[in-house]
């Protein structure tokens, strides 16, 4: 099996003068990776996932 490094946490991030918090997950090593990531994104302040 395949040993992928996964990385998770949180960022703070601010927008106007309200301050929100988003999580986030990376599958692999971006500093060793010679691919490109991709970005994936969904809902946003206010919204859910779905």
């Amino acid at each position: 099996m395949l040993d992928i490094p996964v990385t998770t946490g949180n960022i703070e991030f601010a927008a106007g003068n309200r301050v929100f918090n988003t999580w986030y997950r990376i599958v692999g090593d971006l500093k060793t990776s010679k691919k490109r990531p991709i970005v994936m994104l969904h809902g946003g302040p206010g919204y859910n996932h779905t």
